[in-house]
């Protein structure tokens, strides 16, 4: 009697999980990058495409750029 399972399957099933996981790691770590202000961040006040509000934008670009590439 053979079973419906087999080694194969299994590691297919294991990389695929492993995958997962990676995937939502890198995609967690994305996102505390991008929502993490560094000490001393000015503030930049920009009007919006209709000039009905104003958008707080925490970082400078150039700060921006140089803290993600540390």
């Amino acid at each position: 009697m053979s079973g419906h399972s087999n080694w194969p399957e299994w590691i297919y099933v294991a990389v695929v999980i492993a995958l997962m996981c990676w995937v939502g790691a890198e995609a967690w770590n994305a996102e505390r990058l991008v929502e993490h202000v560094p000490e001393g961040a000015e503030i930049i006040k920009v009007q919006d495409s209709n000039g009905s509000g104003l958008l707080n934008m925490k970082m400078e670009l150039k700060k921006l750029v140089n803290y993600m590439l540390k």
